[in-house]
């Protein structure tokens, strides 16, 4: 059974990498990662960096509580050390559709949904289908 996961990607469009440096030093957990980017045809752009949460895993019924503390840890942490204009944030949800799963969703609180928007953060669901029915 593939496990459904949500993580957050955080990145600054400039190329100072020294914010993202300082989220992943702040306790956090997560990593700083290089994003390349391919542009085709043209020469590649100089790898961003990236900081990327700890993943959250979930077999069947969605628990939206570790993403609330990690998103509530993340507005705490950026009201300390601030926050850049040109900061991107994204949630990320992958959820597989397992016919032996139930198909609850992912239902989120407006708690959670509030600070998500403090954040400004985007939220990305890929609904990721099992292809063999029962």
């Amino acid at each position: 059974m593939t496990p459904n996961k949500a993580y957050f990607h955080v990145w600054q469009s400039g190329t100072d990498e020294s914010y993202v440096t300082k989220l992943a030093k702040a306790g956090l957990g997560g990593a700083l990662k290089r994003s390349d980017k391919s542009l085709g045809s043209k020469a590649p752009r100089r790898p961003e960096s990236v900081w990327e949460s700890a993943v959250v895993e979930w077999h069947s019924v969605f628990d939206e509580a570790p993403l609330r503390k990690l998103a509530a840890n993340m507005a705490a942490v950026m009201r300390r050390i601030g926050r850049p204009d040109d900061l991107n944030i994204s949630l990320h949800i992958a959820v597989h559709v397992d016919w032996e799963l139930p198909h609850t969703g992912v239902p989120m609180s407006t708690d959670t949904l509030r600070i998500l928007a403090d954040l400004e953060a985007a939220l990305d669901i890929d609904i990721v289908p099992n292809l063999s029915p029962p």
